[in-house]
């Protein structure tokens, strides 16, 4: 029965992501729509959000966080009719709900983190990573998108890599609204790899005081771009558990 209930939930989260139209239709239309036909009991216990954040944000008590939109429109939240992350931060924009100036900066620490960190600290990040668990005696094997198989988990990796000097709070507060748009799995750990000690000591500011609800590591690695020395890991700290 648990098996079919997975198959019915990813066949709805597909069917979600087909487009309707959303056009000429306010935030909380949307929000509504979003919801679909489940109980907002049901829509928030997916989302990760608690039904008086819901409700607030629904009858204009509170003004919506970016991190709270990120949760609605995860794949955990299974949003219907069409309805995204964008669609919503967009509406929030156009409304007045949420400022542009902070959806912009937001959008800028991607810049320096995810698919832009350089394609060298990728590497050398994951040749780390991979001997971590080869010295522990795991068996390994290398999986598309920048993930392991380590006996039965699964690993994968996010990059903060520092070109420029950035906000920390607004680089991290990027990579978890990646991490909350996907569903959360006891068997899978998320590293995320950075070149920034005041990242990595920020993210550890915040163990156990995170709401994500997966398994969490921050990491730093012995990087140099023009050094031969061997990668490896010299700091790492779990800052949140499934």
């Amino acid at each position: 029965m648990a098996k079919k209930n997975n198959i019915d939930h990813l066949i709805a989260y597909a069917s979600a992501l087909a487009p309707d139209t959303v056009e000429n239709e306010t935030f909380f239309e949307l929000l509504k729509k979003a919801r679909g036909d489940r109980s907002i009991e049901q829509y928030c216990s997916d989302a990760g959000i608690t039904p008086v954040t819901y409700s607030r944000i629904l009858h204009k008590k509170c003004k919506p966080s970016l991190m709270t939109l990120a949760r609605l429109t995860s794949s955990a939240a299974c949003p219907q009719n069409g309805i995204t992350y964008d669609v919503l931060v967009d509406s929030a924009v156009i409304e007045g709900l949420v400022a542009e100036d902070s959806v912009k900066s937001f959008r800028s620490a991607s810049e320096s983190s995810g698919d832009s960190a350089s394609p060298i600290f990728k590497n050398a990040a994951m040749a780390a990573l991979q001997k971590k668990f080869i010295d522990e005696g795991s068996e390994i094997r290398i999986l598309p998108e920048n993930c392991l198989k380590v006996d039965d988990n699964v690993i994968k990796a996010h990059f903060h890599f520092i070109k420029r000097r950035s906000d920390a709070y607004l680089a991290f507060r990027h990579i978890l609204s990646v991490l909350v748009l996907e569903a959360p799995d006891s068997r899978r750990v998320d590293y995320i790899f950075t070149n920034s000690s005041a990242f990595y000591e920020f993210a550890q500011s915040k163990k156990n005081q995170l709401r994500y609800r997966g398994n969490l590591v921050v990491a730093m690695i012995n990087f140099d771009a023009e050094s031969n020395e061997e990668s490896r890991i010299i700091r790492e700290d779990k800052i949140s558990e499934y």
